[in-house]
């Protein structure tokens, strides 16, 4: 690919992509035209031009024609001067968003209220989210050269992710995703279409090696699962932290989280990997099978996230199997939950004790004035992660930001609340051992009413990014879940996942507090 101008023009001239049989290919060639190329000089600005490079000796077949193996694209925009460096690995895309006023019944024709078209994808959406928050950013996916691919690239460089590792195969079809959008059910269904197979064959790992150099963090989407081991295997080996997603089940996904030193997940991941009856039960028996995993969060719908975050100077790898032992006779299981409420009221340095996650959420419910019954139910909506809600939030500390939209206004949410040292037996006494002793942190989320939302989708990716940002600047992961929670409702005040992320500047400065 791209051994040369000419042969590039050849294969992105509008001739080329209109012949192109895929129906993707139109509509991206529609939305986003390519743009007229040129070489950049060195240290230049140059718009999505692929870097001509060298190809691999290996080849692959497109069309029944041998053809050089994928090229690799090049930086598109300089990255922010300061921050830390995180690296995404994982999926990039064009989402086609339609907003209707109702979701349309089988046969029904219907007018859209609102038609975006823009980046999407778990990896690119938070690396998004971080490059807005200051951090420098580097992507690895893998796209093609169609309409799609380069206006993908393009939005990257406008947010200032670096694109240099991105691999880019002729003759497919880049990911995308048609989004419905409905207003009156407040949902969004996503019909999605992958983008090409990556192999891990297609980086080397001294390209790895360049990606990684001076990373604060590595972030995986859980997708692209066999190139993901292999970057994160490498990562693990420099001793640069590293941070997996588990959205839903996936090929491989189970390895790849047993490389994560922070692991966070949807509301439905733990039961359905674990097949617990219930998430609080779940999220303790997954952390148990990661022994590497020094948290585990899940969010909670619009409740907010529920963190289980180890702790380091009576847990390690080889201890798990004297915890049982360690523990005293008095500190079994609580039988009340006004003995849970008392963890949250004790202070981080009291004395272990024995409790469940349930009966941890069931007491904060019960605060909230609420029952919803075990905490696997209620928050169906992954991509609702921390959105909003009408129940959750310190009234004293509601502080409101106007965005740019004066009628949109965002009130900070609530402190986090973090119990005292605990061991958690929802899953018996192997995942006690297992786990080790932890603390509970609940973030809610942002209380906003209902018609201030537009639209939750990429609002679990916003939390995520958010995340990456606060582990790579060493923030405490209960402060970490508190910017994440304000960002993804930020984003849901607009249609898409990308428009209403926020840059640094108009997020609370209290917000990036490490302490």
């Amino acid at each position: 690919p791209y051994r040369d101008r000419a042969s590039y023009d050849r294969f992105s001239s509008p001739v080329r992509i209109a012949a192109m049989s895929s129906t993707h290919a139109c509509l991206a060639r529609v939305a986003a035209a390519p743009r007229t190329l040129r070489r950049g000089v060195r240290g230049d600005v140059r718009i999505a031009t692929p870097r001509w490079i060298k190809s691999p000796t290996h080849r692959t077949r497109v069309g029944g024609r041998a053809v050089p193996a994928p090229a690799v694209a090049a930086a598109t925009a300089d990255a922010p001067a300061a921050g830390p460096v995180i690296v995404g690995m994982g999926s990039a895309g064009v989402d086609y968003l339609a907003s209707v006023a109702a979701f349309p019944k089988p046969d029904a024709k219907l007018r859209t209220d609102s038609f975006e078209v823009q980046g999407g994808g778990n990896c690119g959406n938070a690396l998004t989210t971080a490059a807005r928050l200051g951090a420098r950013c580097r992507i690895i996916t893998k796209l093609s050269d169609d309409g799609a691919g380069v206006s993908i690239l393009e939005e990257f460089q406008k947010d200032g992710v670096d694109t240099e590792w991105v691999v880019v195969e002729p003759g497919k079809s880049s990911p995308f995703t048609y989004i419905i959008v409905d207003r009156a059910g407040s949902t969004r269904t996503c019909i999605h279409t992958p983008g090409p197979e990556f192999q891990a064959s297609e980086i080397s790992e001294t390209e790895i090696g360049q990606v990684l150099t001076g990373a604060s963090l590595v972030y995986f989407d859980g997708r692209l699962t066999e190139v993901a081991i292999k970057v994160a295997t490498q990562a693990r080996a420099l001793g640069i932290p590293v941070l997996v997603e588990g959205e839903r089940l996936r090929d491989n996904l189970p390895e790849l989280l047993q490389l994560g030193d922070y692991v966070c997940t949807s509301t439905d991941y733990p039961t359905l990997a674990t097949g617990a009856e219930n998430t609080a039960t779940a999220m303790v028996t997954l952390l148990s099978t990661l022994p590497r995993a020094k948290s585990l969060c899940t969010t909670l719908g619009s409740r907010g996230a529920v963190l289980i975050e180890r702790v380091p100077h009576l847990w390690s790898e080889d201890s798990s199997e004297e915890t049982t032992d360690a523990r005293s006779e008095e500190n079994t299981r609580m039988g009340n939950q006004s003995k849970a409420r008392d963890v949250y009221l004790a202070g981080t340095d009291a004395a272990p004790i024995t409790t469940t996650l349930q009966e941890l959420l069931d007491c904060l419910w019960e605060t909230d004035g609420t029952d919803d019954g075990d905490v696997g139910k209620g928050g169906a909506d992954e991509d609702a992660k921390d959105a909003s809600t009408q129940k959750n939030g310190d009234s004293s500390t509601q502080k409101k930001t106007k965005t740019k939209d004066a009628a949109f206004v965002v009130p900070l949410p609530g402190p986090p609340v973090t119990s005292q040292v605990l061991y958690l037996a929802d899953a018996g006494d192997d995942a006690i051992a297992a786990v080790g002793p932890v603390r509970v942190t609940f973030a809610p989320a942002v209380a906003m009413p209902r018609s201030q939302i537009t639209d939750t989708t990429g609002a679990g990716d916003s939390f995520i990014g958010s995340f990456c940002v606060g582990v790579a600047t060493g923030m405490t992961l209960p402060n970490t879940m508190r910017l994440g929670a304000y960002v993804a409702a930020r984003k849901c005040g607009s249609l898409g996942a990308r428009p209403g992320l926020p840059m640094r500047n108009t997020v609370p400065s209290e917000l990036f507090e490490k302490e």
